[in-house]
């Protein structure tokens, strides 16, 4: 879990927090650490998704992925799949034993339905 060292270093840099927002981030960010840790198994993490885009398209998926080295790595990897997205999506980790599929994406044509397609 939490080792010395990085209680050490949240408490120095929360210090220096000259805002809350800095305080904010850092705390997401130590939960996001706490949570990857919590749901590795084997190297491996689930990261669910579930949205739909600006035509009403519903969809859920599920990755199994390497865990990542680094908060940062796995912020910037979410940072680059964010710039293409057109409509709302939830995102969380889960532990990989809870889900039978390796890979996992559905989705749902509302539009399409509503047209009779």
């Amino acid at each position: 879990m939490l080792t010395a060292k990085f209680k050490k270093t949240i408490l120095k840099h929360f210090r220096k927090a000259a805002y809350w927002r800095d305080y904010d981030h850092l705390m997401n960010r130590l939960s996001l650490k706490m949570r990857i840790e919590e749901c590795t198994e084997n190297g491996k993490i689930a990261v669910c998704r579930s949205g739909h885009d600006c035509d009403l398209c519903y969809y859920d998926s599920v990755r199994i992925i390497d865990a990542p080295v680094s908060v940062f790595a796995f912020e910037r990897a979410e940072d680059k799949h964010r710039e293409y997205l057109d409509g709302p999506e939830s995102m969380w980790i889960d532990k990989p034993s809870k889900h039978a599929w390796d890979n996992f994406y559905q989705s749902r044509d509302v539009a399409a339905e509503m047209a009779g397609y």
